[in-house]
């Protein structure tokens, strides 16, 4: 019985380790902190550069204020890009990279020990998961 209880802790995964790592130091809880707050700054970009393209559109009359198309070659235009971009090559990177954070996070060699690094790492995990839109 003593050796299953020593076998069930030399078992780990991924994310207990990274909570464990983490642990072991003060700044390594404050460097997972950045890789969030990077993540959360891409979508906050991506949040205002949405809001403002459709300002802009707005303003040359393409769309109506319940952001409903009023020209059908435009609404062709936006369907037709959306489309083929689910195609391409670049969309397969990103769901790659985004759909598993831990994957990508370990495939980089886990949280950075330096706050701007750990910030970079959420801010080029942000990237690929707004790709996917």
């Amino acid at each position: 019985m003593a050796r299953s209880a020593t076998s069930k802790r030399s078992v780990s995964t991924g994310s207990a380790t990274l909570r464990a790592d983490a642990a072991k130091s003060p700044t390594g809880q404050k460097n997972s902190v950045r890789s969030r707050d990077g993540y959360l700054l891409v979508w906050t970009a991506f949040s205002l550069a949405a809001t403002a393209a459709q300002w802009a559109l707005q303003r040359a009359a393409l769309l109506d204020p319940m952001m409903t198309s009023v020209s059908e070659v435009f609404g062709a235009m936006v369907l037709i890009g959306a489309g083929a971009y689910q195609w391409t090559s670049l969309k397969d990177i990103c769901l790659k990279n985004c759909r598993s954070p831990l994957a990508f996070i370990l495939q980089h060699g886990g949280f950075r020990r330096d706050a701007r690094s750990s910030l970079l790492l959420g801010l080029r995990h942000g990237g690929y998961c707004v790709g996917c839109c």
